[in-house]
Order: C-alpha cells, then sequence, then structure tokens
C-alpha cells in the first residue's frame, strides 16, 4: 500500500464534504493507522490538522502513540477540544486515553491548566483508570496542582 502512496491519497480525499465518503475514508485510515509505516505516511501527509476537524477520536487514539504526532495535536489545537469531549458519554473513553497519552510528554502538561477541570472530575463516584492515570501525569505540572486542589479536586482524587 506504501509502494502505491494509499495514505497520502485517503488524507487527501478527507478535504471533500460527503458524509459517507469521509465515513470510509476515516474507517480505513483508523484500520491503517495500526501500522508503522503507514503511520509515518500520514505524519508526513498532515492526517492530524484533518482528522481534529472530524471529530475522529479513534484514530487520534492510534496516531497518539507516537510521540512528533502528539506534538502535532497540541499544535492543531486538539486540547480544548478532546477536553470537551470528556462531557460526552459516547467519547469519553477515547478522549481520556489520547490526552492521557499527550500528558505523557512534560512539555505539553501545563498546557492542560485551562482546561485540566473541564469534565474531568465530575462528581462520579468511581473514578476511570485512565482519569486517574491523566491526573498523575497532569499533577506533575505546578499549575494544574493547584487547579485539582482547588474546590473538591483533591478530595475526588483520593
Amino acid at each position: 500500500m506504501r509502494n502505491r502512496n494509499l495514505v497520502q491519497m485517503l488524507v487527501k480525499v478527507l478535504d471533500r464534504e460527503d458524509q459517507d465518503l469521509l465515513l470510509v475514508v476515516v474507517s480505513f485510515l483508523k484500520k491503517l493507522s495500526i501500522f508503522l509505516e503507514n503511520k509515518n505516511d500520514m505524519a508526513e501527509a498532515s492526517a492530524v490538522q484533518k482528522l481534529s476537524l472530524l471529530r475522529t477520536t479513534l484514530c487520534l487514539l492510534n496516531l497518539s502513540f507516537d510521540t512528533s504526532l502528539r506534538r502535532q495535536m497540541v499544535q492543531a489545537g486538539l486540547l480544548p477540544k478532546l477536553s470537551s469531549l470528556l462531557a460526552d458519554e459516547a467519547q469519553r473513553q477515547l478522549s481520556m486515553c489520547v490526552l492521557f497519552h499527550i500528558s505523557m510528554d512534560d512539555s505539553f502538561r501545563s498546557m492542560f491548566a485551562p482546561t485540566a477541570d473541564e469534565g474531568m472530575m465530575d462528581g462520579e463516584q468511581k473514578m476511570d483508570v485512565e482519569l486517574i492515570s491523566l491526573c498523575i501525569n497532569l499533577a506533575a505540572d505546578r499549575s494544574n496542582t493547584q487547579l485539582f486542589c482547588e474546590g473538591n479536586g483533591l478530595k475526588m482524587m483520593m
């Protein structure tokens, strides 16, 4: 598939407006993103910027395992978008996992401060493992720790 530049062609199709076509292309890109060579081709074709517009969190999750692609996600302004998806029960788990992967990089932790309290701790009694892991990573940054300590944040985490 790499010899025929299939990934580049599929990423170009993401500019189209036909919903059915986009659904098929995103589904195929999601499956291709599992393989290293396809992931690298997606990075070269700037797939993250185009996917961010389509809210395709599952494909973004597959791509978030790569440091350079996480950087592209932050540069594309996905942190606030992913944080807002925490309120959507259908997208919560995937967005938490992508946010967790982004929070593994020290340089991005401080960027979570404006969105650190959005939907992360909504008063639920049992917190997801991914949410706890995300909070632990974010607590390594001073500004995030201060936000967590305000109100019931610290009590919720205990």
